[in-house]
């Protein structure tokens, strides 16, 4: 039952029967062992491509459980991480052993076939902001977004409000939100920064240091780190809000990412910088972007930057040097986002591209926002996009039609 429904998935052509292409397949007296031990070497689309045209016999194998579980955590690293941590951690062994996980990596490397095919198109759904949206974030499946009628909102994936808290005497309506246990972080344009209770609403903490607009926030452990364009970068203790250090770095600051216990940040200046977040030390400085950049994303190998030059660059983690420059977009880099093997760039030409992660060419793009893309977030075959033109778009690439 298994075989025949990922044929249909994956299969436009109907199958030939293994007798009658047995003379013509010269692996045909080779034990099953030895062929799952060949295509375990190679990827999802070879063993694809392997399989179409020869018998039934190779259908049948590459749909193997093992097959398709190895080669669903070599490929989709990320994917497998997060369903390894969220999906499976409560489970024993022996309810492990009970469920049947191809199906799952069988729909997620095919959804990643076609994210990474400029013939596949997903199906896409709309969803307009009850409020003017000026900065969001996703988290447990819960849309957290601020508006700029001094309002946090707390929405389904559907945009549907689950709650929202208003507040006038806090000027709320700044470019970064976060959240973590149960609590709301928002920098503000005033240079404060909020921390909220996500249930009442209420005002735990306020952080009072920057002198100008909070560019950008991460949390990590106990330590929550944001940058201003007062052209510093400020540590705080989550717990008591003390501000624990201050790197000072002599230019406006518009975006920010911790990994590793190193501070990335990038600059109008068109710099990169790379703090050590326990010295506040300079440790480097990328140069190459032609304008300020706009976005970061950091991986263990690699760092991914957008800028106003309208190109992404990418760069080795350890070295600093330059690996890809990719060029496409007609205007400024406005949100970046990294999974599996694919970068995923939005723009101020309203326009979103896929990319892949090791070549840096171009392999798809998705058109439908009127305005700016503000936030990537991409999961289990699906790109979620929030865009100044206040909607949120699904693109599902979760389709049931077969792969061209």
């Amino acid at each position: 039952m298994f075989e025949n429904s990922v044929s249909e998935k994956l299969f436009c052509s109907p199958m030939q029967d293994s007798a009658s292409s047995s003379n013509l397949d010269p692996t045909a007296f080779l034990p099953d062992e030895l062929l799952l031990t060949i295509l375990s070497h190679l990827d999802f689309l070879s063993v694809c491509s392997l399989a179409k045209p020869v018998s039934r016999r190779w259908r049948r194998l590459s749909s193997d459980a093992l097959l398709l579980r190895g080669i669903f955590f070599k490929t989709l690293k990320d994917t497998a991480n997060v369903y390894s941590e969220s999906c499976l951690e409560d489970l024993t062994k022996a309810k492990r052993a009970r469920i049947d996980e191809s199906a799952f990596f069988l729909k997620n490397l095919i959804s990643d076939l076609r994210m990474g095919s400029e013939k596949c198109l997903p199906s896409g759904k709309v969803f307009p902001f009850p409020a003017k949206m000026n900065a969001m974030n996703i988290k447990d499946q819960k849309i957290y977004f601020a508006s700029s009628d001094k309002a946090i909102y707390i929405c389904d994936n559907q945009l549907k409000v689950l709650s929202h808290h208003t507040f006038e005497n806090v000027p709320i309506e700044g470019l970064c939100i976060q959240t973590l246990d149960q609590n709301i972080f928002c920098g503000s344009l005033g240079g404060g920064i909020y921390v909220l209770n996500e249930d009442s609403g209420e005002e735990i903490m306020r952080l009072e240091g920057h002198r100008y607009q909070v560019s950008a926030l991460e949390i990590e452990g106990d330590k929550i780190y944001s940058a201003s364009w007062d052209q510093t970068i400020r540590i705080w203790d989550r717990a008591t809000g003390k501000e624990l250090k201050r790197i000072n770095q002599h230019t406006l600051i518009s975006c920010l990412k911790v990994f590793e216990n190193k501070i990335y940040s990038g600059c109008l200046d068109d710099t990169l910088r790379v703090w050590d977040a326990e010295t506040g030390l300079l440790i480097k400085e990328l140069k190459g972007h032609t304008s300020m950049i706009t976005c970061l994303q950091v991986e263990r190998d690699a760092i991914y930057s957008g800028s106003r030059d309208q190109t992404i660059r990418i760069w080795d983690r350890e070295s600093g040097s330059p690996l890809h420059k990719l060029v496409g977009h007609k205007r400024s880099i406005s949100s970046l986002a990294v999974f599996n093997d694919k970068i995923i760039s939005g723009s101020l030409d309203n326009n979103i591209k896929i990319w892949g992660k090791a070549s840096g060419l171009m392999i798809n793009e998705l058109m439908g926002h009127t305005s700016q893309i503000i936030y990537l977030k991409a999961e289990n075959g699906t790109i979620i996009s929030g865009s100044l033109d206040q909607t949120l778009r699904v693109w599902d690439f979760n389709w049931q039609e077969p792969i061209p």
